[in-house]
């Protein structure tokens, strides 16, 4: 071997040393990256996540970085020695893309910790709940987001059907079909049975009868017109159920109290009937335009402005009580309403001001005006930002740093605060609401301001615990529970 031959040799040795020295430097100083940021996480209580996350299983993951490149929010993932890693958790709001994207099946989509569980009802894989007869899709449920509720909706309601099949072997199931005697039949002959919250069964009398044949009893009643709400009727549509949506509120449920060109995120979804919806990056204008679409091409059975007080199971038939004092009975319900039921209050002196309003939904209707905004969540920040151009805006947060918000939010945030395009009170506290006045505390001291025009209290929602307890549907603590996997 002569010296022109070593020399090549050792030239191609060298480079190959050289090449894997600056793969490996640069994939430990990726790694010190990332690691930083997960202490910066832990620090700041971004890193335990509050509801739905991704838990990538370290045995599978071959570090492609196919979930980072997947997920649409910034430094929720991340990799570190090779391996995947969660880093701001709470910013993950659902998506689904890195449960999609991994190439190994590494990751399934859970809620709660060991440290934080997280309180959900107890749900069958085909979505019902203890109580033989009532599911539950969507938020609810512990699945947030469009897609991931509209594909339970509909999967829920393919279980109902089974069900009803049972007391309607017809498949002539038309909406107008009042199939009462035979349900009050069935209904009777189970009349020595105890439902499901230890209440006994009580036949239906001759007037009760004779009431329920003037008014049909229903396949399916569906609580809520939000995502898993419309992919629910749409699809007992589809299949000739006997349906009826309640809304207490207005159509799109949760998504008709954004703020006004809200960005909603989803990803391409089938829709019964309607086919294949694609949402990417969409307002919330263009979904609840899409929405009305699909109810008058379908002459979707929904009722707003109906709220539901309670459900009361007798014998095989659920009685829903409403608000308004009516009730309505059926074989079986849908429960499709968010996590977050009623909002939260401060329960301070004069916060049953007119001035108080716990949601803002057109933005761009409020000019000139002094706004106190409380709250250091993703919808105070949102609504701060949309309100500060053209008014006076005070934002109250009780803690010193921002802690659990979208990395986007984040940013225009701090560059709002840095511009002095609002006036940013960490610390504080609202402690009174009079006329003339507010009382904040803030750093400890009782500061005065005055001349507030409306003040918008964003603290979060109280669970609708009561409500389904009452109706008999058990409650668990989940602790990394895996709610979607390969």
């Amino acid at each position: 071997m002569d010296f022109i031959e070593i020399s090549i040799y050792l030239i191609t040795a060298l480079f190959v040393v050289w090449v894997f020295i600056s793969y490996f430097r640069k994939f430990q100083l990726a790694s010190q990256q990332v690691q930083q940021k997960v202490d910066s996480a832990k620090q700041s209580g971004r890193y335990e996540p509050l509801s739905l996350y991704p838990y990538i299983d370290p045995q599978k993951c071959i570090g492609s970085g196919a979930c980072v490149n997947a997920c649409p929010e910034k430094d929720v993932l991340g990799i570190m020695n090779g391996r995947g890693t969660l880093i701001n958790t709470t910013s993950c709001i659902g998506h689904g893309a890195c449960f999609l994207a991994c190439p190994v099946d590494a990751i399934s989509l859970r809620i709660g910790t060991e440290k934080r569980g997280v309180e959900l009802p107890h749900v069958k894989p085909d979505y019902e709940t203890n109580v033989d007869g009532i599911f539950i899709a969507g938020e609810l449920g512990g699945m947030g987001l469009i897609k991931n509720s509209i594909e339970q909706g509909i999967s829920a309601v393919n279980a109902i059907k089974l069900r009803c099949k049972d007391l309607n072997p017809s498949e002539s199931t038309s909406p107008e079909k009042n199939n009462s005697d035979k349900i009050i039949s069935h209904y009777n002959q189970s009349n020595t049975s105890l439902s499901k919250n230890g209440n006994s069964s009580i036949p239906l009398s001759e007037n009760s009868i004779s009431d329920v044949k003037s008014h049909p009893i229903y396949d399916l009643i569906i609580v809520g017109a939000g995502p898993a709400g419309i992919g629910a009727a749409l699809r007992a549509k589809e299949l000739g159920l006997n349906y009826l949506v309640l809304e207490q509120d207005s159509l799109g449920g949760a998504v008709f109290t954004y703020p006004r060109g809200k960005i909603v995120m989803t990803h391409p979804v089938n829709l019964p009937l309607y086919g294949s919806v694609k949402l990417n990056y969409t307002s919330k204008e263009e979904l609840l335009e899409l929405w009305k679409e699909i109810r008058s091409t379908f002459d979707l059975k929904i009722q707003e402005n109906t709220k539901v007080n309670s459900i009361a199971k007798e014998g095989d038939l659920f009685q829903i009580q409403l608000q308004n004092g009516d009730a309505l009975v059926s074989q079986t319900v849908l429960l499709a309403i968010g996590r977050r039921g009623s909002p939260r209050k401060l329960n301070i002196p004069g916060e049953l001001s007119t001035r108080v309003a716990y949601r803002l939904i057109e933005a761009d209707e409020i000019n000139n005006e002094r706004i106190m905004v409380v709250g250091g969540g993703d919808s105070a920040i949102e609504a701060a930002l949309m309100l500060k151009d053209h008014n006076t805006v005070y934002l109250s947060y009780r803690k010193n740093v921002f802690a659990r918000i979208k990395s986007l939010n984040e940013e225009k945030i701090q560059s709002a605060i840095h511009n002095k395009e609002l006036q940013m009170l960490f610390n504080s506290e609202l402690k009174r609401i009079d006329d003339a006045k507010i009382e904040i505390e803030i750093e400890g001291e009782l500061n005065s301001i005055e001349n507030i025009d409306r003040i918008y209290i964003f603290a979060g929602g109280e669970l609708p615990t009561e409500f389904l307890k009452n109706a008999g549907i058990e409650l668990e603590l989940a602790k990394n529970k895996i709610l979607k996997t390969h």
